[in-house]
């Protein structure tokens, strides 16, 4: 169990700083991963036409009874993506460029609890093809973690990788530290037929119950779009790496 902090100016100057730092920490390392995706990807995608469709006068009770089902607010789900995730609320979407000029655009949430344990969970989710699926090896995507988790300030961490019919999947979870404060780190790679998800998240702060379930429902939400819920099948461990092993 996490000590418990007090609230005291002194508490809010640190966690503020440990804010900022973990917002340029986040920008810096989604660089290394777009960067591998474009890389490997095929960013370049044709505009979809749209056709207009003719409006049919029905009456007011046939109206009501095929009123279509919208989308959770907090669904993340590009129409070329093969995952989805959902939030509480919508996700922050921002702009994010590489050094070769190469744009994506981040989403986040975050969501701070009595000022002192934060829930910080960002995804991107890049266009693919399935010949790219193929280069997608555990070689490659264990790269990619460790580009997410450098500098984090991890002090253990584990990576595990799966692969399944039209999926494959790497994970990385640990704990450390930002700046005075206790974290739990996870950063996970998903890569379909079509598009490479990845997910950053961090729990930091003192123990904080509506935090932790926060925290854990919003990853538990990830899925393949047919519905199939994305949990990482440890059946190829890669040995642990963290500075204490």
């Amino acid at each position: 169990m996490r000590k418990t902090h007090c609230h005291s100016e002194r508490s809010r100057g640190i966690f503020l700083k440990n804010f900022l730092l973990r917002s340029l920490h986040t920008t810096s390392l989604w660089l290394v991963v777009v960067g591998m995706t474009i890389l490997l990807g095929n960013v370049a995608t044709a505009e979809e036409k749209k056709t207009d469709e003719a409006v049919v006068e029905k009456p007011a009770e046939d109206a009501k009874k095929e009123k279509p089902v919208k989308d959770p607010a907090g669904r993340f789900a590009p129409d070329f993506c093969d995952f989805e995730m959902t939030f509480p609320e919508a996700p922050l979407a921002t702009q994010r460029c590489t050094p070769t000029g190469e744009c994506y655009t981040l989403y986040s949430y975050t969501m701070v609890y009595d000022l002192q344990t934060t829930v910080d969970i960002s995804v991107n989710c890049t266009p693919s093809t399935p010949a790219n699926y193929k280069r997608y090896t555990q070689g490659v995507m264990k790269a990619a973690l460790a580009g997410m988790i450098e500098n984090r300030g991890l002090d253990t961490y584990d990576i595990n990788f799966s692969e399944e019919k039209t999926t494959k999947s790497a994970a990385v979870s640990g704990t450390g530290k930002t700046g005075m404060q206790g974290k739990i780190y996870t950063a996970q790679l998903w890569v379909g037929q079509n598009s490479v998800f990845s997910v950053q998240a961090e729990l930091i702060g003192d123990a904080h119950p509506q935090a932790d379930e926060s925290f854990s429902t919003i990853l538990k939400s990830l899925k393949t779009k047919e519905g199939k819920p994305m949990v990482i099948q440890k059946k190829v461990p890669i040995p642990s790496q963290g500075k204490n092993q």
